[in-house]
C-alpha cells in the first residue's frame, strides 16, 4: 500500500518553509558569536539557536510578523515568543526588559525589548528547534507533496 500511495505523489521541489509573504530578518545587528549546535539528545547541553553580541539596552526587533505567545521571565531571564503564519516560533531571549505583551500582534520590525547583554536567538518547528542562520539566509527548506495527475487510475 505504502508503494502505491507513493506512486500517487510526487515529491515538488524543495520550497521555502517559511511561507509566501514571509521574509524573516535578524533581531538585531552585529555578530553572531556563536552558532547553531544542536545536542545530540533532548537533555544534552548544545546551542538551540545562535547568539548575537549585543550592548545592554540594545533592542531587539521582531523577526517577522506574528503574534506573542510568550513574554515574562524563565528562571530568572527574560524571554519573547512569537508564532508566525507559518508555524514557526522565534524566540528571544536575556532581555533586560519586554515591551510587548502575550496576545500583542506585532511587525517585522516592531520592538520586542531590550538587551541585557548576548541576545539569544532560536526558531521552533514545533517541538523541533531550527538552525536560525538559515531562516535567515531564506534557506530553511522542506519539501512539499503534490498529487500526480492520474493518480486516481
Amino acid at each position: 500500500m505504502l508503494s502505491n500511495f507513493l506512486a500517487r505523489v510526487a515529491v515538488a521541489a524543495v520550497v521555502g518553509a517559511t511561507g509566501v509573504g514571509l521574509h524573516y530578518e535578524a533581531p538585531v545587528p552585529g555578530p553572531i558569536i556563536d552558532h547553531f549546535r544542536p545536542p545530540p539528545c533532548p537533555w544534552c547541553s548544545g546551542n538551540r539557536g545562535i547568539d548575537y553580541a549585543t550592548a545592554p539596552g540594545q533592542a531587539v526587533l521582531a523577526s517577522e510578523r506574528g503574534v506573542v505567545t510568550f513574554a515574562g521571565q524563565v528562571g530568572g531571564e527574560l524571554y519573547v515568543v512569537v508564532r508566525h503564519p507559518d508555524g514557526l516560533r522565534t524566540t528571544s531571549a536575556y532581555l533586560q526588559s519586554i515591551a510587548v505583551r502575550l496576545g500583542q500582534t506585532v511587525a517585522r520590525g516592531d520592538v520586542l525589548g531590550w538587551a541585557a547583554g548576548a541576545l539569544h536567538f532560536g526558531v521552533r518547528q514545533g517541538e523541533r528547534y531550527l538552525d536560525p542562520e538559515l531562516l535567515l539566509a531564506g534557506r530553511l527548506q522542506r519539501a512539499v507533496l503534490i498529487p500526480v495527475a492520474g493518480a486516481n487510475e
